[in-house]
């Protein structure tokens, strides 16, 4: 797939075994199996096309221009705006599980901690300003 002459590669996001280790001050360790994401996901900076805007007419808590060719008091000024993308790789699917440590030298003598386990990555957007 071509796209304004670049090369687009597909997406790719991955999930991987890895341990995870719980660990709580004076409890036994424990260890999970969990998953993590990695991969290549896509971005685009897409131009627009350019507009005449006047500054001194800008109502108040509107967003400034991203490139603006003219600072002089009430000229006009030339800005751009541009379609921006930016994915990553990340977790699709989670579940969250608890996992009970024994802690012998404390009280109580069981503590839980919660866990977020991956089950599946997937490229996602990423908010843009």
């Amino acid at each position: 797939m071509r796209f304004f002459g670049a090369c687009i590669q597909t997406e790719v996001c991955k999930t991987e075994r890895i341990q995870q280790t719980i660990r709580v001050r004076g409890c036994q360790q424990r260890t999970v199996v969990n998953r993590y994401c990695y991969g290549q996901c896509n971005s685009f900076f897409i131009p627009r096309p350019a507009t005449a805007a006047t500054t001194r007419r800008r109502r108040k808590g509107r967003r400034r221009p991203a490139v603006v060719a003219s600072h002089r008091r009430g000229a006009r000024a030339l800005t751009w705006t541009a379609f921006r993308s930016c994915s990553y790789c990340r977790p699709k699917t989670v579940e969250w599980i608890t996992v009970g440590l024994s802690c012998p030298r404390r009280q109580p003598s069981y503590r839980r901690r919660r866990v977020q386990i991956v089950k599946d990555c997937a490229c996602g957007a990423l908010a843009l300003d």
